[in-house]
């Protein structure tokens, strides 16, 4: 149990001063010889707490020190007062004596403390509602009465606090003090709590630069609460305990307790010169980028900038200095930099924080790493093609960083699709990393094709025979795109016509935007018996739904190859020698679409070009879509004379003939046989006379032989003699020739 005291001061002794340890001692001396009684014994070692002692009739109430008047003190004083402590009982009979025993703690104005027993005996215990010394014992169920327990010596400003209290009495047929430990015991009980012992009323006042200009009083002792009196410099006057922003000069203070009981005291309040200064940074870690501490911003130079609430009126001059302590590695978490101001007061004038001088410390931490990413030096791979049995080199990358100075590159290539076909992507990916972790990639896709076609959307030519039935382009996607499109595709005519040479069509094409990915556009061809040329068509690309790649080759040409074909000839005739202008028929075996034409000359067999006929060469020309069995004619002249001969011939033949498709000659050669018409009755070979007679003895017999008709060229007729009635040999020599 915790006690308050109120002291009623009375006279008392004032020595003089002495030293801090002389009071030390003097106290400890003055304590020990006037609250340990010569007489008393410590009863505490021979009683035990809860078997012994167990009753409560005297309780402690408070206790203080007092003179017979108003007692005050200024620190450091030394007095001689009287010790008065309350007591709570419960008794109706006198108790000649009251001892109380415990651990005196003595704490000294400088902090230092010392410990004692203390052993005091006094008393009686009043019955209550009697008078003692001239003072009731108060009623009301128990008597509350002070006792004086004899003079203490006391240093001004100490505290005094008695702890492990046994209070112990006697009955009325005891002796006084001292109490003896007898069998059975005195009367005791164990005192809950300490005992706070109020000393005389006694006040110090300090004054304070910090906080700005201010006076602190503390006010101790007596009886609580106080009233507050201050005067000062300027008629300055107030009543409230502490003083703030009160200008230089000495305050003086009376404090007065709850019975009247003044001290005074005073202070001076200088003209103070005085250091403080607020950090204004955040030391929390903050982020640069960049290599080295250059990149760090600039220190501040102006102690404005760092610190706030700095002091107008320090002693010396004030000086900040500012420092860079670096940590760490920029390649390994990053650079670590402690920027520290100090701002002190440079007493010595040395612009050096000496010791003993005032100062503010205000830290900024910085953490330099590098986040700025490497880069590769153009130009750079792009996306390419290449034929499957042509696949280039990597390229060798360099590269820049604005940290490292040796950035690695890696590469590594993979593979999209089977690189043992014709058709797949090679992906190189170059990864750059610097030293800090940060890393940039460049990735290069090569797609490869059989022949290296560009990068994207072309359609094949393709040719088929006439009786192929259908045509088949394939539409190509050469690269990538990021997401599926179309193309439409339309037919246009070129030679080939629609529907004649094969159907019309037209449609849309779906891509998923794949490497080497195909759509396939059929055209139904149409087989004709038309000798013709090779015809064209084609399949236009058109309308894509993506500009990631474009149409590199647009036109499909298709082309028809002609499966039929077609013969000429001309046929050998007869005709008479008067027939005039005859004609040869030159005739056509199979239908042909487009217009054709063959030379054509006449050349001498045994008929002569001139005598028995006109010459004649020239070109026939057969027309566009000649159906088979039509013809061309050749027109000669035939020269009638008069002459008898035989059956002359004469040629004509074609040659060099110039056709679309597939037509030739079968036969290149016609014979015309000119039929002679001059033989006729009454012409030939004829004996003039059919009988010669001569004499026997004539010699010679002459036979002629006469023409009669015209006969171009010489010519001879055998003659013999024949046996008659005259015999060769005997009548007339034979004779042939």
């Amino acid at each position: 149990m915790e006690h308050s005291i109120s002291i009623s001061i009375s006279t008392f002794e004032k020595f003089p001063l002495l030293g801090t340890l002389n009071k030390l001692l003097f106290l400890v001396f003055l304590l020990l010889t006037s609250l340990i009684s010569a007489q008393q014994a410590d009863l505490r070692p021979y009683v035990t707490e809860g078997q012994d002692c167990t009753s409560n009739d005297v309780q402690l109430v408070s206790a203080r020190l007092s003179g017979e008047a108003c007692t005050t003190c200024s620190p450091g004083d030394i007095l001689l007062v009287d010790l008065l402590i309350t007591v709570r009982h419960n008794t109706n009979s006198n108790r000649p004596a009251l001892a109380v025993f415990g651990d005196l703690i003595t704490t000294l104005p400088d902090g230092s403390s010392t410990a004692s027993d203390f052993i005091k005996c006094s008393g009686p215990i009043i019955p209550k509602g009697q008078v003692f010394n001239g003072i009731s014992v108060v009623n009301g169920g128990n008597g509350v009465q002070t006792i004086n327990y004899g003079q203490v010596s006391y240093v001004c400003g100490s505290k005094l606090e008695v702890n492990n209290i046994l209070v112990a009495w006697t009955v009325p047929s005891d002796n006084d003090c001292p109490i003896v430990d007898a069998n059975p015991h005195p009367k005791c009980g164990f005192q809950e709590g300490s005992l706070i012992i109020i000393p005389p009323l006694q006040a110090t006042a300090e004054a304070f630069c910090s906080p700005e200009n201010f006076i602190n009083l503390t006010a101790i002792g007596g009886s609580a609460s106080y009233s507050y009196e201050w005067t000062g410099p300027n008629g300055f006057t107030a009543t409230t305990k502490n003083l703030m922003e009160v200008a230089p000069g000495k305050y003086d203070v009376t404090i007065t307790d709850s019975e009247g009981c003044s001290v005074s005291t005073s202070v001076t309040q200088v003209d103070c010169c005085e250091f403080f200064a607020t950090s204004n940074l955040d030391s929390s870690e903050q982020s640069i980028e960049g290599c080295d501490v250059s990149d760090l911003p600039s220190p501040f130079t102006s102690p404005e900038n760092v610190f706030t609430n700095i002091t107008e009126n320090p002693c010396g001059n004030l000086v900040m200095i500012q420092s860079d302590i670096s940590n760490g590695n920029l390649c390994s978490g990053g650079l670590l930099v402690n920027r520290s101001y100090t701002l002190f007061d440079d007493l010595n004038n040395n612009n050096i924080l000496d010791t003993g001088e005032e100062f503010v410390a205000s830290d900024q931490n910085f953490s330099i790493i590098d986040t700025t990413l490497p880069t590769f030096n153009a130009p750079l791979p792009e996306d390419t093609t290449a034929a499957y049995n042509n696949i280039p080199s990597p390229a060798a990358l360099n590269a820049n960083d604005n940290c490292d100075s040796s950035p690695q590159i890696e590469l590594v290539e993979s593979y999209i699709g089977d690189n043992n076909s014709t058709t797949y992507t090679i992906v190189r990916t170059w990864t750059l990393q610097d030293c800090s972790g940060n890393s940039t990639e460049h990735s290069q896709n090569i797609y490869v094709t059989e022949n290296g076609d560009p990068i994207g959307l072309a359609i094949n030519d393709i040719i088929v025979n006439e009786n192929a039935g259908t045509a088949t382009f394939t539409v190509a996607l050469t690269g990538v795109t990021t997401s599926s499109f179309t193309v439409d595709f339309a037919n246009t005519n070129i030679s080939a016509i629609t529907p004649n040479d094969y159907d019309a069509t037209s449609g849309s094409l779906p891509f998923n935007g794949t490497h080497g990915e195909t759509q396939t556009v059929a055209v139904a061809i149409t087989d004709d018996n038309i000798t013709e040329a090779t015809e064209t068509y084609t399949i236009e690309l058109s309308a894509l739904s993506t500009n990631e790649i474009g149409i590199n080759d647009a036109s499909g040409l298709g082309s028809i190859l002609d499966n039929d074909s077609a013969t000429v000839s001309i046929s050998d005739i007869d005709v008479d020698e008067n027939a005039g202008i005859i004609t040869v028929k030159v005739i056509l075996n199979g239908n042909v679409e487009e217009s054709f034409t063959v030379d054509f000359t006449t050349t001498n067999g045994s008929a002569f070009a001139g005598s028995d006929y006109t010459i004649s060469s020239g070109q026939l020309t057969f027309p566009v879509n000649s159906a088979s069995g039509d013809f061309q004619n050749v027109s000669v002249t035939i020269n009638d004379d008069s002459l008898i001969e035989p059956t002359e011939n004469f040629v004509v033949d074609l040659s060099n003939i110039s056709a679309t498709g597939s037509v030739t000659i079968s036969d290149n050669q016609g014979t015309i046989n000119i039929l002679d018409n001059d033989a006729v009755a009454g012409t030939g070979l004829d004996f003039d006379n059919t009988s010669v007679t001569v004499n026997e003895d004539a010699g010679t017999a002459t036979f002629n032989v006469v023409l009669t008709g015209n006969v171009p060229g010489g010519f001879t007729v055998d003659f013999a003699t024949a046996d008659g009635s005259a015999a060769a040999g005997n009548d007339y020599d034979s004779n042939s020739g």
